[in-house]
């Protein structure tokens, strides 16, 4: 036999080979995508079933996203895949985005109005729900606001009856309770109230409105989709599974002593645990929401600087035994760095856990005040740092005039009480007081300084106006013009009716752990950002996720002299107020920095 008719003979078996495998093992591969598309949270996912001989790998692929993300957002897919097992499967962002020509041809855009809804929406333009949630990121059918800009596809216009796009809500309704261990999902069907449905489900009217809270805010409404407890469903941690590795069960009782930091491996992902209350007596909170979207575009940015990073996010609630859980989930013990918990209750075991695997925790909100543990940092600043900020405006040389009127802010009161110098002068001001009574007050030659202890924010407002027209009296007068500063509190920067040129003209300031000047680039670059991820302005809390994730992450990435604490405190500026952390190698580690927030007549805005 030649080498020819040998090769012949070899490729003839292998051949056979090959097609007697197939007939055995049918293709693992995955042929389609799921038709079924759901939004939670914002985040929009495709609902697959899974066959028989599928695997993520295969499904991967289909959908062209990671493995790792697939395994991210379904735990359960670690292990070999079941048929019938339900998987929610990101859908992938697309590389680019669409130009404003190619929106025009390709949608129709509908601006959001009063009483409408997701579903009466598709019914109006008869879309199925699925392609709206799909060419609509962050979009939620449940969570509509008037003026919101939805994409309509021009080309699916008309394409479902009435009847099929009820059919159709009825099945994204079967799709959310398949993904869902903790929730039963109900269509709102026309007729339906918030009693019988309570009555329905075993609840009472305000726990079912706790549970709906972001759904009833414009009143109960047909084609809505309210959720529900599942029964014997406890609130439990939100786990995404990792390598399992086992640690010590922790105690209640608190000995902590460790300083040093843990050595990080460069050849591996730098992990963080985030734990948060994402819902807290199964109510979802915003706040801690918008923390969560600011960190994820923070690892964003550092992800495309070129470092690996990992994060996992644990919904913890107000409950030490949900965190207990948290921390003696195996899958936890590959944290690097801990960002949370949010409540001081909460605290203990995750510091028992830190201290004894030598991880530095987080505390990214609240000032706590009993917990010394030396790996622990706090960002919220003590109140002692505060009146620190304060104390150069109230020197003896100034003219310091405390004025009160009706309802006061106690908490400010004691915080600048001691501060004031004696001597000073105390105003109880009245409608009927005139403007010689304010004018006497002032001196020519000193800096005077208001300390304004009303909490009433037409009060206030009162107020200021009556000392800027002293002053443009004295103006008038061609009288020594006195300079004028007020001192207020964080709490001015979200008044909206008071008149802001009077905030400028008076020079106002405040002091504050909160602070985003929007015209800075940087802060524009990031609301820019934000808004395109998350279709919505980004709040104090978004702006704080970002800052403690980027400024951390960064720190432990370049933690090349084992110094974190000095590390920290060399980062470059961030979104809000900088931080500066002191304490003691067996102390907690404080942020010492407020934002001294001054409105200057020029219409500027300084902090300092």
């Amino acid at each position: 036999m030649n080498k020819f008719a040998y090769t012949g003979i070899v490729c003839f078996l292998l051949l056979g080979s090959i097609r007697a495998e197939a007939q055995l093992f049918p293709s693992s591969q995955p042929k389609e995508k799921s038709a079924s598309i759901v939004s939670i949270a914002g985040e929009r996912f495709y609902v697959h079933t899974v066959k028989q001989g599928e695997t993520v790998y295969g499904l991967s692929k289909l959908y062209d996203v990671t493995e790792e993300a697939i395994i991210k957002n379904n735990p359960q897919a670690v292990a070999p895949l079941s048929i019938g097992q339900v998987l929610k499967i990101p859908i992938a962002v697309p590389k680019k985005e669409l130009k404003p020509r190619q929106v025009n041809r390709l949608f129709t855009i509908h601006t959001v109005n009063k009483g409408e809804t997701a579903y009466s929406i598709s019914k109006l333009y008869g879309i199925p729900i699925s392609t709206i949630v799909e060419d609509n990121p962050g979009f939620d059918p449940n969570l509509l606001s008037i003026g919101q800009q939805i994409r309509i596809r021009k080309e699916s216009v008309g394409e479902a009856s009435d009847t099929e796009i009820e059919q159709q809500w009825t099945d994204y309704k079967d799709a959310l309770n398949s993904l869902s261990d903790n929730f039963e999902h109900h269509l709102v069907e026309k007729g339906e109230t918030i009693y019988s449905l309570s009555k329905r489900y075993g609840l009472s009217e305000d726990q079912f409105r706790q549970y709906n809270a972001s759904v009833l805010s414009d009143g109960l409404k047909a084609g809505t989709i309210i959720k529900v407890p599942r029964q014997s469903s406890p609130e439990q941690p939100v786990i995404v599974a990792q390598d399992t590795v086992s640690h010590p069960a922790i105690s209640d009782t608190l000995m902590l002593q460790n300083t040093q930091i843990k050595a990080i491996d460069p050849t591996r992902p730098l992990h963080i645990a985030m734990l948060l209350p994402l819902q807290n007596n199964a109510r979802q909170d915003k706040g801690f929401v918008e923390f969560y979207h600011g960190a994820l575009l923070a690892l964003e940015e550092i992800k495309a600087a070129g470092s690996s990073v990992n994060m996992t996010l644990y919904s913890t609630g107000r409950s030490i035994d949900v965190t207990r859980q948290v921390v003696q989930d195996p899958n936890f013990v590959a944290a690097d760095l801990i960002i949370g918990p949010v409540y001081e209750e909460c605290l203990s075991p995750v510091l028992q856990f830190a201290d004894h695997n030598g991880v530095p925790v987080v505390s990214p909100l609240a000032a706590f005040s009993t917990e010394q543990a030396p790996l622990l940092y706090q960002v919220a600043p003590e109140e002692q740092y505060k009146t620190e900020k304060l104390r150069p405006l109230l020197s003896p040389d100034k003219n310091i005039i405390v004025v009160r009127a009706g309802t006061l802010d106690t908490e400010f009161e004691r915080e600048i009480t001691p501060l004031l110098p004696a001597g000073y002068k105390q105003l109880n001001y009245t409608k009927s007081m005139s403007t010689t009574t304010l004018e006497n007050m002032l001196s020519g030659e000193k800096e005077n300084v208001f300390v304004m202890l009303p909490a009433n924010e037409n009060t206030l407002e009162e107020i200021m106006a009556r000392i800027s027209t002293v002053q443009n009296n004295l103006i008038a007068r061609s009288i020594k013009n006195p300079v004028i500063q007020v001192i207020g509190t964080n709490q001015w920067s979200r008044f909206r009716n008071i008149d802001k040129t009077l905030f400028f003209k008076l020079n106002v300031h405040y002091v504050t752990s909160y602070h985003a000047d929007r015209s800075n680039p940087k802060v524009m670059s990031f609301d820019k950002r934000y808004i395109a991820a998350f279709n919505a302005l980004p709040s104090p809390y978004a702006y704080r996720g970002y800052d403690v994730t980027k400024t951390f992450v960064n720190a432990m990435i370049h933690n090349s002299q084992g110094n974190l604490t000095q590390t920290l405190n060399n980062q470059p500026t961030s979104l809000q107020t900088p931080y500066l952390f002191t304490g003691s190698e067996k102390e907690k580690k404080n942020n010492t920095e407020w934002a001294l927030v001054q409105y200057k007549n020029d219409f500027s805005i300084e902090v300092r």
